[in-house]
């Protein structure tokens, strides 16, 4: 008999702990599956930065969810139920973002090939006062436009940047044309105010005054 009751003691106690794990196991599992609706919300305020940063966690509350122990046979159901509502709730979300940012970088390329074929349209524009401001006007709209999908990405800024640069190239190359023009002219009046300023009377009252004229 006492043989018998401690065996049974053993038995209740054994139970106990084991009980006692389930709960803290059923527990553990609340817990994430809290953090698992914390990463589902807001999801309209995440970036895509954010995103993938959620994206990692959940795989590690996954990870973790998984290598927790049973829980009590009563909440077992209920628990696996609630983790793969949690999983396909946050998967949702996700995917509705990453739809809703595909579209938006497709407008966004959308928006920066026009403004590609303005600068090309104005890259070999003689017309400079209008054009300098067109240029500058569509380089800080550029700016202001978000992501394009990533394979454009590259391609579209390098022809961007190579049709401003060369009406800038043209721009300033213009206004060494301009400053020689004036340096010329400058030499030729110098000349021709030494010509005037050595100029001396023939003697002939009309004839001098035809010079002055022609001068």
């Amino acid at each position: 008999k006492e043989l018998t009751n401690k065996i049974h003691d053993r038995k209740t106690e054994l139970g106990e702990k084991v009980k006692k794990e389930l709960d803290e196991n059923l527990a553990k599992k609340q817990e994430i599956l809290a953090q698992f609706k914390q990463l589902t919300e807001n999801a309209e305020k995440k970036s895509h930065g954010e995103w993938q940063s959620s994206i990692k966690k959940l795989n590690t509350l996954r990870e973790n969810f998984l290598a927790i122990g049973r829980v009590p046979k009563e909440h077992n159901h209920q628990t696996w139920e609630a983790f793969k509502n949690a999983t396909r709730d946050f998967n949702h979300v996700k995917n509705e973002f990453y739809k809703s940012l595909k579209s938006d970088q497709q407008q966004n390329l959308e928006k920066k090939q026009e403004l590609l074929r303005i600068a090309k349209e104005h890259a070999d524009s003689k017309d400079w006062n209008n054009s300098v401001q067109v240029i500058k006007k569509i380089q800080a709209d550029w700016k202001k436009i978000g992501h394009v999908p990533r394979k454009y990405s590259d391609s579209i800024w390098k022809e961007f940047k190579d049709a401003c640069n060369l009406f800038f190239e043209n721009y300033k190359e213009r206004n060494n044309q301009s400053n020689q023009e004036f340096e010329d002219n400058f030499v030729k009046k110098e000349a021709f105010l030494k010509e005037v300023s050595e100029f001396k009377s023939s003697g002939d009252a009309q004839q001098d005054l035809n010079a002055v004229n022609e001068f």
